[in-house]
């Protein structure tokens, strides 16, 4: 059987949404790169519909030049969470969050680069498979990319010691095997995990030993018509500014689960379920299981039907990780090949594309400098662990019976928000950075590379000035594991909180944490901050400026307003508990909730969901 040996700097596995954008970066960095998997003659996919958030849409707008088509996918307004939407099509009263990413035409005609405005602000819901088909044709015209598109990894041969590493390939069509000799290789083929797997890298059952474990399954769905979503999902600000929930990647609350729901073009939506794996819905198999949780929802009565899937999908196992991100020995892995906990804030592709960014950086010093920063590799190993184990403490408690007390539903999404937010300065240099340069390392001055050096040690969520980042991820646990369990003790005995409701826009004012102290057990109030009337200087952004300062303010007032309300959930909670020692206070029978994912509320079944799929599913 006829073989061929080729040679390149880096050879990517996988060429899905992360090794493309990985081959077209490093390939726009002047390396040679060789692109691996059969995806020519591949069956179409309709996958699970991408919601660009943080970072993943200024890196596809200008690395992988998808800026036409982010403008033209479906808009994105924000990120909206609701709980308690079961059998009811009225988001009256019922608790939520959002944070909505518009601004006013002001603030947007502030801008002076377009690219950066859309890079910041203007984010959207893409239509996967049409994404990668351009991302394909781009690699695939690439003077620097060679694109085995019909081929299989077969094995890897490391090159010990600084040695060139050997990948062997088959052809799927025609049998034909070769082999691709590199000093690099990253690992992006997705769940197949080729290198964590082969190299013992997989992580999970060291670092995930809690017995948290969820599950995912969804469906895109074809016929979705705008007038599907009518009066019952708009929502009206203060000053009387409208806006649609389904206009922003909404998720749906239940006990033990969340759904969300992403509008997608061409007529189509993704919806998915996600669920603890203990609390799992009833049903013999997964589609079972989706469609138990989906006709609890009388807002999809007349939108989801079986006739209308396109696609369905199961992650029976949502969660694992890799002990290592980028090696010593000239290896790197990106994506869902290395770490994923969940869908929750699509944070899957955004932070797979800023490893994948701290990789070319490495991979660049080491081919253009002949330098092995294994300072940078350890920072980017060390961060970027604990980024994951920040993601999965935002969800792991959520799935908890905690999730039913309104103070906890709002408190723990503000807690992420203020996550977020301190990324925010870091956002705002990468987007400069790749705005002004494209990617493309060979047209960088002094500026540039001062900067992209500044942001290889400032671009993770668990960076702090000031303590480590093992110590920023113990006290967001700490934060959320607190909040949870005085929200379970409410539970437990059945003392309530009001109902709360905030929709965080910008230009805001602070969010109305001094009317919790005032409010009534069994009342509902909306504390979203008050739109601020005109646009103060001091919060204008014109893309010019170096490092904004309202990008470091905003977020250190966001966690003073979080810790105010942190504080007073601490104290009256313990108001609460002396009153009830006491025989003061007496809450309802309810104890539904005893405050553990062991225990599922009505209508729940907590048989475990590790069983084998059934035909059909």
């Amino acid at each position: 059987m006829e073989e061929r040996s080729s040679q390149a700097d880096v050879v990517i596995i996988g060429a899905g949404i992360v090794g493309l954008h990985s081959a077209i970066q490093l390939a726009k960095r002047g390396f040679k790169v060789t692109l691996v998997d059969s995806v020519r003659d591949q069956k179409r996919s309709f996958k699970v519909g991408e919601s660009l958030l943080i970072f993943s849409n200024m890196f596809l707008r200008n690395i992988s030049e998808l800026d036409d088509f982010i403008d033209t996918s479906f808009p994105k307004h924000g990120v909206w969470f609701t709980y308690g939407m079961e059998g009811t099509t009225s988001f009256e009263d019922k608790p939520e969050w959002s944070v909505q990413s518009s601004i006013p035409a002001a603030m947007r005609d502030a801008y002076i680069d377009g690219r950066m405005l859309k890079g910041m602000i203007d984010d959207a819901q893409i239509v996967r498979p049409e994404a990668e088909d351009r991302m394909q044709e781009l690699a695939r015209a690439h003077p620097n990319v060679t694109f085995l598109d019909t081929a299989r990894v077969k094995d890897v041969h490391l090159g010990r010691d600084g040695g060139i590493h050997e990948l062997v390939w088959q052809c799927r069509a025609t049998q034909r095997s070769g082999t691709v000799r590199a000093k690099w290789i990253i690992d992006c083929s997705g769940r197949a995990r080729f290198l964590a797997k082969r190299l013992g890298h997989a992580a999970e059952d060291v670092e995930f030993n809690d017995g948290f474990r969820n599950s995912a399954v969804w469906a895109q769905f074809s016929g979705i018509k705008d007038e599907m979503f009518g009066e019952n999902w708009r929502y009206v600000f203060g000053d009387g500014a409208v806006t649609s929930r389904d206009l922003s990647t909404l998720h749906l609350w239940g006990d033990g689960y969340w759904i969300w729901v992403i509008r997608l073009n061409e007529e189509r939506i993704s919806i998915g379920v996600s669920y603890d794996q203990k609390r799992a819905p009833p049903g013999n198999n997964y589609k079972e299981k989706f469609w138990n949780v989906i006709r609890r929802y009388r807002l999809f009565d007349d939108m989801l039907r079986e006739d209308n899937v396109l696609e369905f999908n199961v992650f029976k196992n949502c969660q694992h990780c890799t002990d290592t991100y980028v090696s010593n020995e000239r290896y790197g892995i990106a994506g869902d090949a290395a770490s994923v906990i969940d869908a929750y804030y699509s944070q899957g592709v955004s932070l797979a594309l800023v490893t994948s960014w701290h990789i070319a950086n490495i991979v660049e010093k080491d081919l253009r400098d002949g330098h092995l920063d294994r300072d940078y590799i350890e920072r980017v190993n060390r961060y970027t662990k604990q980024d994951w184990h920040m993601m999965r403490n935002i969800v792991k408690f959520k799935y908890t019976a905690a999730i039913m007390d309104p103070r906890f539903f709002l408190l723990s999404h503000l807690l992420d928000t203020v996550m977020f937010s301190g990324a925010g300065s870091a956002r705002y240099k990468l987007c400069k950075w790749l705005v002004e340069t494209g990617g493309a390392t060979a047209g960088e001055t002094p500026r540039h590379k001062a900067l992209r050096e500044s942001l290889s040690k400032s671009l993770f969520f668990s960076k702090n000035p000031f303590v480590s980042p093992e110590t920023i991820r113990k006290l967001q646990h700490r934060w959320q594991e607190k909040l949870a369990e005085r929200a379970q003790w409410r539970l437990a005995h059945g003392l309530k909180v009001s109902g709360l409701r905030s929709i965080v826009r910008t230009p805001g004012g602070l969010l109305q944490f001094w009317k919790l102290p005032f409010l009534k057990p069994d009342g509902f109030a909306d504390i979203s901050p008050s739109a601020l009337n005109g646009l103060p200087k001091a919060l204008s952004i014109t893309g010019e400026e170096a490092d904004p300062a309202v990008l470091h303010a905003a977020p250190l007032l966001m966690a003073w307003v979080f810790m105010n309300m942190y504080v007073y959930d601490g104290l009256s909670t313990s108001a609460l508990k002396a009153l009830v020692a006491l025989g003061l206070v007496k809450g309802e029978a309810s104890a539904q909730a005893s405050g553990t994912t062991q225990n599922a509320p009505q209508g729940m079944d907590a048989r475990s969901s590790e069983c084998p799929a059934s035909p059909g599913t």
